[in-house]
């Protein structure tokens, strides 16, 4: 199962910091709590067009069972607390089997 999150920012100056903590936050969520399976995340090449999202992040998951875990793992909230910090305006998701 892959989970596609994309995001849009207020300031796409954040997105340096964006990246770094993305990396940081989903290598320990992979390799540490052993919660997802992989992922992989771009940043947009094309940040001047205002109605497009600035990161698609996807998600490798064994299944829709391991959703919620993800989810709910408190690495994933604490992520989401500091996207907001960072200016996060506004997330679409998608959850697709593969």
């Amino acid at each position: 199962m892959k989970h596609i999150v994309l995001f849009k920012f207020e300031n796409k100056d954040c997105l340096e910091k964006v990246d770094r903590l993305v990396t940081e936050t989903y290598d320990k969520l992979e390799k540490v709590h052993k919660v997802i399976e992989g992922y992989s995340f771009s940043i947009n090449c094309l940040l001047e067009k205002e109605n497009n999202m600035d990161l698609v992040l996807f998600v490798d998951l064994t299944g829709p069972s391991s959703l919620s875990g993800y989810i709910d793992h408190p690495d994933h909230q604490e992520v989401l607390v500091k996207l907001k910090s960072l200016g996060l305006k506004d997330k679409a998701a998608i959850d697709i089997n593969e």
